[in-house]
C-alpha cells in the first residue's frame, strides 16, 4: 500500500500567497509531471493500492472554479465519474489506478482499527500539531500531512481497561523548502525571483508496518539535501 497524505500539486496560481509571475503558465506541465510521477509509483507497484488524500491545495483549482466560473464547477465529460477540473480527472487516476480520497478537510482514510491517515488542517508552529491530533481521539492514531513538518509524538492514557496508548505522525515533505514553494513568510523580490527564506519544513517520509487486527509500527525517515538512512542504507537523490 502506498499512501500519499495530499497537496502533491502545489497549483499556486490558484493560491493567495506572492508567486513568480512565470507560475501563472505551470498548470500544465505540473498536471503532467504529477501524472508521470503516479504513474512510475503505480510502475513500481503494479499490485499495491495507491491512496491519495485530498489536501487543501489539490482543491484550489475546483475552488477556483467554483469561485470565478460558478455555472460549469462541477461539469463533467460524458462517462468520466470526476468533474473536468479536478485533479483525478486531469491526471487520469482511474487509469492509473488511484484511489482518491476526496472530501477535504473531513475525509480520511482507515488504515486498520486504531489507525487512519489524514491531510489534515493542523499546522502550529510551536510543535503542538502532534499533541492536537493526539487528544482529539485517544483511542486513535493519525498520520497527517498539511504541515511540511516531521512530527512524532506518542501518548499514554489511562484508561479503566488498562494503558491505551497512540501516536501522530507527519513525515514532513517532499517540497523544496528555500523558498521557491510560495508559502507564508516567503517572498517575491525586484527581479520577480523568491528570496531565499528556509521555513520551519523538514522534508521526509515514513515506513509502516501494520497488521489487520490493529497494530502497527512506523519508521520515520528523514530527508536531508537530498540524503537519508534507512535501515543502515545510505540514499542520495542524483536530481
Amino acid at each position: 500500500k502506498v499512501l500519499l497524505l495530499g497537496d502533491m500539486m502545489d497549483l499556486p496560481a490558484q493560491g493567495k500567497y506572492d508567486q513568480e509571475l512565470s507560475f501563472a503558465h505551470t498548470i500544465n506541465p505540473t498536471l503532467q509531471a504529477g501524472h508521470n510521477f503516479f504513474s512510475t509509483i503505480r510502475a513500481l507497484a503494479p499490485h499495491s493500492e495507491i491512496v491519495y488524500l485530498e489536501g487543501n491545495h489539490d482543491c484550489r483549482m475546483e475552488r477556483y472554479v467554483r469561485n470565478n466560473a460558478p455555472t460549469v464547477a462541477g461539469m463533467r465529460q460524458v462517462n468520466s465519474p470526476f468533474p473536468v477540473n479536478s485533479l483525478p480527472h486531469l491526471m487520469r487516476f482511474d487509469e492509473i489506478g488511484i484511489n482518491y480520497v476526496s472530501g477535504y478537510p473531513a475525509s480520511s482514510y482507515a488504515v486498520n482499527p486504531r489507525l487512519i491517515a489524514v491531510h489534515g488542517n493542523k499546522a502550529n508552529s510551536n510543535g503542538s500539531t502532534a499533541l492536537q491530533y493526539l487528544n482529539k481521539n485517544p483511542m486513535v492514531s493519525v498520520l497527517y500531512g498539511h504541515s511540511h513538518r516531521f512530527e512524532m509524538m506518542y501518548r499514554t492514557h489511562n484508561t479503566p481497561e488498562g494503558p491505551k496508548d497512540n501516536v501522530a505522525f507527519s513525515p514532513g515533505c517532499l517540497c523544496r523548502v528555500d523558498g521557491a514553494v510560495p508559502s507564508y513568510n516567503g517572498g517575491i523580490n525586484i527581479h520577480e525571483k523568491p528570496v531565499t527564506y528556509y521555513e520551519n519544513w523538514q522534508q521526509g517520509m515514513g515506513v509502516l508496518w501494520y497488521r489487520e487486527d490493529g497494530y502497527f509500527s512506523i519508521d520515520p525517515i528523514r530527508i536531508h539535501d537530498g540524503y537519508a538512512i534507512y535501515r543502515g542504507q545510505e540514499f542520495r537523490s542524483s536530481l
